[in-house]
C-alpha cells in the first residue's frame, strides 16, 4: 500500500464533495487527513459542508463571451481569443495547514 495523497483539489465542486464522500467511508478524516478544495463555487451555498473552492467569475466570463462572439461575427476578432480572469479563493473548512 503506497502513500495517501494529503490533498486534492478537484476540478469541480461536485467532484470535490464526491471525494469528501469518498473520504468520509473510507473513514479518512477530512481536514485532519486530508484537505480537499473544489473549483466553480456552485454548491458550496447549497451544502451545510463548507467547501474550500475557487469561484469563477462567471458574470464576466458571460459577458466576455458575448462580445468576443459579437466581435468575431464582425470579422474584428483575431483567433484565437485569450481573457485572463482572476478565480477567488473561497477558505472553507476543508482544508488544513500541512504538517
Amino acid at each position: 500500500e503506497g502513500e495517501r495523497p494529503t490533498a486534492i483539489f478537484a476540478a469541480s465542486d461536485v467532484m470535490a464533495f464526491e471525494v469528501l464522500d469518498d473520504a468520509k467511508q473510507l473513514g479518512i478524516k477530512v481536514p485532519e487527513e486530508l484537505s480537499v478544495i473544489g473549483f466553480d463555487n456552485n454548491l458550496s451555498e447549497a451544502n451545510s459542508t463548507r467547501l474550500a473552492t475557487f469561484e469563477q467569475p462567471i458574470v464576466d466570463m458571460a459577458r466576455l463571451g458575448i462580445e468576443s462572439l459579437y466581435q468575431m461575427s464582425l470579422g474584428l476578432a483575431k483567433l484565437p481569443v485569450k481573457v485572463l480572469l482572476e478565480a477567488k479563493f473561497i477558505k472553507g473548512r476543508t482544508t488544513a495547514p500541512v504538517k
